[in-house]
């Protein structure tokens, strides 16, 4: 029986609007990317590299931040803005919430692999050489990478970690609390150990947002005027944060620095919210399989901006060449399953 492999968000770009997921991963080799996501793409992998460490008992301060030409609104190297952003939320971080997680749980597991498993069935049409449609059954294989696994020290039940960056993280944690494709990282997980596990802690980064081709945030921006400050002063100067030579989480104050980080959880393992969920998915797999999509309107302009792929839904000339338009670059694998 043929194979359809997928994964979380795969199946979340189906369920934002179903030519967003064409869009991103199935249109051309492996899908295409914005420009401008491909940045926001890089620097959320940057961050999960300097967490790993973190979990691996580093500092989470050798990491490669990406390196984009262009400018910031301010004239600044946008590459010095993003790695000004992301060594502040990694050193922020490491020394105000790190120490509270490991007071109860110890890391078993950092960025793992879970290998695709079966969760079921989906019928694919197909065309015979008759005028005839003929169904194909089609095995549909799920696969993830989790960025981390505890185990609880009180009682040792496993519980996945899970991090986010967000420039809306109030938003995203409430949709995150009743997501219920958090239920499948830990069922992977329970693939992975072969035990039970009780449910997924979600930590969340405040990526900061854009205002006049800045990305403000505690990290990235200051005000200067009789004296530095996070606050707006009259006639005081916005400046780049990284060009000050201060240690920041010195003089930030902590309620400010608390604010960059949001947590939850844990999020209870339920087997039956799991099923259902599996069950939805499995359909939104049949439609994708047999080439069914549809635009979601409400999708255009949802996330606090438009969908990057406008340009591809409503303008011909660049659908038909989207590497030409220089609006898009592919996608690039991030499982080597993607590769069979």
């Amino acid at each position: 029986m043929a194979k359809r492999y997928t994964d979380r968000s795969r199946d979340e770009a189906f369920r934002r609007c179903p030519f967003y997921r064409h869009w991103n991963y199935e249109a051309g080799e492996q899908g295409y990317v914005s420009v401008e996501d491909s940045v926001d793409l890089a620097f959320g992998i940057a961050m999960h590299e300097g967490l790993a460490d973190i979990l691996q008992g580093g500092t989470g301060q050798s990491v490669t931040w990406p390196s984009p030409t262009g400018l910031t609104g301010g004239g600044e190297p946008i590459s010095a803005e993003l790695q000004a952003l992301g060594e502040g939320l990694l050193h922020g971080w490491y020394n105000v919430r790190f120490p509270l997680l490991m007071e109860e749980y110890d890391v078993i597991g950092v960025e793992q692999s879970v290998e695709p498993w079966c969760v079921g069935t989906v019928d694919v049409l197909r065309w015979s050489a008759a005028p005839y449609l003929r169904v194909e059954p089609s095995e549909v294989w799920y696969g993830t990478r989790l960025d981390g696994v505890l185990r609880r020290k009180d009682d040792g039940i496993p519980f996945v970690l899970e991090f986010k960056t967000s420039s809306s993280p109030y938003l995203l944690m409430q949709q995150l609390k009743y997501d219920a494709q958090l239920m499948l990282e830990c069922k992977a997980a329970r693939q992975l150990l072969q035990e039970d596990v009780g449910g997924v802690i979600v930590q969340i980064f405040d990526k900061g947002y854009k205002k006049d081709g800045l990305r403000r945030s505690p990290f990235t921006y200051l005000y200067q005027g009789a004296a530095l400050s996070f606050e707006w002063k009259a006639k005081a100067k916005l400046v780049p944060a990284w060009k000050l030579g201060v240690d920041l989480l010195s003089i930030m104050p902590s309620e400010l620095l608390q604010k960059q980080f949001s947590s939850f959880g844990p999020v209870f393992y339920d087997e039956q919210s799991c099923d259902a969920f599996i069950k939805e998915m499995l359909i939104r797999e049949q439609l994708a399989a047999n080439g069914v999509k549809w635009h979601d309107p409400k999708s255009c302009f949802a996330y606090g901006k438009p969908c990057p792929f406008i340009p591809l839904c409503y303008e011909p000339f660049t659908a038909e060449d989207p590497l030409g338009s220089k609006l898009f670059v592919p996608r690039k694998p991030h499982h080597k399953w993607e590769e069979q």
